[in-house]
């Protein structure tokens, strides 16, 4: 009778610990799921801005205009910029935005192939510029 008292006693001492043991592992588990949650949110809407700065340059490249309904879009997205975005991206895409705002609607054919040519060559360095901000092992 006298070691059944013993372990009781015993069992009653470690059972605080071990609920305490197992809160403490569930809150780590909350912790590193919100953490987790935070990255994956964070890329959805730096990849919405990649993909809207992507396509207005596709259109660029495409047709050689700078449509008001595209340029206004491009600078809505290139204003998400300074808050999620590290100073160098936000650098590349105002200066982007500065060289597009630069550029006239225009039909001319000088115009039209000088805006290929810049939406081209932002179109090469945007992936680059994006990469380590949209890489998810990075965040």
């Amino acid at each position: 009778m006298e070691f059944m008292e013993s372990c009781i006693k015993i069992l009653s001492g470690l059972l605080t610990p071990t609920i305490g043991l197992i809160v403490a592992h569930i809150a780590w588990q909350q912790h590193k799921t919100n953490q987790n949650r935070l990255k994956i949110e964070l890329f959805d809407r730096r990849f919405k801005v990649y993909e809207g700065i992507s396509e207005f340059l596709k259109c660029v490249g495409l047709t050689g205009y700078i449509e008001r309904e595209g340029l206004a879009n491009f600078y809505q997205t290139a204003m998400a910029v300074n808050f999620l975005f590290k100073d160098e991206v936000v650098t590349f895409i105002n200066k982007m935005v500065h060289d597009f705002a630069d550029q006239e609607k225009g039909a001319s054919p000088q115009r039209k192939e000088d805006n290929i040519k810049l939406a081209s060559t932002y179109f090469k360095a945007i992936k680059e510029q994006f990469q380590s901000s949209i890489n998810l092992n990075d965040l």
